[in-house]
């Protein structure tokens, strides 16, 4: 640690999405033992959030981030990794029915379906163009095949979340354990076998997506009690 200054380039990052109240009190937390990268929507308040986060003694850096933004999950992507080794993750940004509105839910969904589209309609369904993953090596055909099925697996997910943010809302807790458990388990199958791929692909964020879907539906499942 550098004295006299909030450097501390010996920590690791922790990234955390959502600069709200609990997003603020989340990092000044972490900050104790992080270098602290704030990613939140208001771009507005985001360099007085840096700064009081900064008083307080923290290595922060805050940055825009929207969720439904494809490009700028890429631009956060890319950034946090040039940041240094990113040990924790979270996401508490307000995508739960408590704590954001239905619009935003349904954007997130929106990307969702789109990207299972592209893994169904693309050519290459998605793995050299999109994952950047080698489909010239052998047996490069079953990859595209195999990410064109999981495509369809993914589409069948989205059109039952559609159905429950349109019609069936009581339902939200269910969906959000499902979205929750399938997280779980693409992040933890990540773990024991690794995609080789040139770069991060928009498969990576499930990491970030797992805390956070976690959250919204121990948060759902409060509300729901709450209203019995």
């Amino acid at each position: 640690m550098q004295t006299g200054t909030n450097e501390r380039p010996g920590l690791p990052i922790a990234l955390v999405i959502g600069g709200g109240g609990m997003g603020m009190s989340t990092a000044r937390r972490l900050g104790q033992s992080h270098r602290v990268v704030l990613a939140s929507q208001s771009a507005a308040k985001n360099p007085d959030r840096e700064a009081a986060l900064r008083e307080d003694g923290i290595d922060a850096v805050a940055v825009q981030f929207d969720v439904t933004d494809a490009d700028s999950v890429a631009r956060l992507t890319k950034f946090a990794a040039g940041q240094g080794p990113l040990r924790t993750l979270a996401h508490v940004a307000g995508l739960s029915p408590s704590m954001g509105d239905w619009h935003q839910l349904f954007r997130v969904n929106l990307i969702g379906t789109a990207r299972s589209l592209i893994h169904i309609a693309a050519p290459d369904s998605g793995a050299q163009s999109i994952a950047s993953m080698d489909t010239h090596v052998k047996g490069g055909k079953n990859i595209v095949a195999l990410l064109g099925q999981w495509g369809g697996a993914q589409l069948l997910e989205a059109g039952l979340i559609w159905v429950v943010l349109s019609r069936y809302r009581g339902l939200v807790p269910l969906m959000l354990a499902v979205v929750t458990a399938e997280q779980a388990l693409r992040v933890g199958i990540g773990q024991f076998k690794p995609l080789v791929t040139a770069h991060t692909p928009p498969g990576a964020l499930s990491k970030v997506v797992l805390p956070a879907s976690a959250v919204a539906l121990a948060m759902s499942l409060n509300q729901h009690e709450e209203s019995r």
